[in-house]
């Protein structure tokens, strides 16, 4: 039982480590897209996965958001711990599901989206209680976002406002679907892909067996029907 518990602690600390640490640290490394402009930046990180409302949340995010990769306006963060700290790397293996190789080949600006957009919320969801991340807007937001939103709001309004609004959408969608969003690929974490005019894997089988078993009711009734003819 204590084996149990110390297991669970150790869980919760490193999802917590997660969260805290993205929300100061994330921006450290000043060597990340150097010498781009922000309409460069834009261009480059820009979505267009077929899911029109959420590249379009993600999309003014980015706008946003593109500017700590221009100017000096983050220069303050330059000392802190880099977002090349292992912990990074193992919360996207663990809970994204990715694997060192890819994280390390990402830039420092797309660790920073994936760290703070899709990697967190699935962290704080496997290592919580659903009613205490999941129960309501604000504790969603409260568990996720905290320590994120507190460092906007003491350096960029319209950053703090860009994150809380996408963060909006991705506690709606998971509410909706069971799934937390990943803006950057366009598909789910459990694999669906919203808006891209296909079915999923799990709902063309939901699909099958619906018609398997119509077809089946159908062609009973004709075989009763046909019975009674003969009667």
């Amino acid at each position: 039982m204590r084996q149990r518990i110390a297991k669970m602690l150790l869980s919760v600390m490193l999802a917590v480590v997660c969260v805290l640490n993205m929300g100061i640290t994330v921006y450290a490394d000043a060597e990340y897209d150097s010498g781009m402009t922000k309409e460069e930046v834009i261009a480059k990180y820009t979505v267009d996965t077929g899911n029109e409302q959420a590249d379009e949340v993600f999309n003014q995010y980015l706008e946003v958001a593109s500017d700590i990769l221009v100017g000096d306006k983050y220069a303050t963060y330059i000392s802190t711990v880099e977002i090349g700290d292992p912990i990074y790397r193992t919360c996207y293996c663990l809970y994204a599901g990715g694997t060192e190789a890819e994280w390390d080949s990402k830039t420092t600006f797309e660790k920073m989206l994936w760290q703070e957009l899709y990697v967190n919320p699935l962290a704080m969801i496997a290592e919580n209680s659903y009613e205490s991340v999941l129960g309501t807007l604000d504790s969603f937001l409260y568990v996720v976002g905290e320590s994120t939103q507190s460092v906007y709001s003491r350096y960029d309004a319209a950053l703090a406002e860009a994150y809380l609004k996408i963060m909006e959408w991705q506690y709606n969608y998971i509410i909706e679907n069971n799934a937390v969003y990943n803006f950057m690929t366009g598909e789910d974490s459990n694999g669906n892909k919203p808006g891209s005019g296909g079915m999923s894997p799990v709902l063309i089988i939901v699909v099958v067996i619906v018609v398997a078993l119509a077809g089946g009711v159908v062609l009973g009734k004709k075989k009763g029907n046909s019975g009674k003819k003969a009667a």
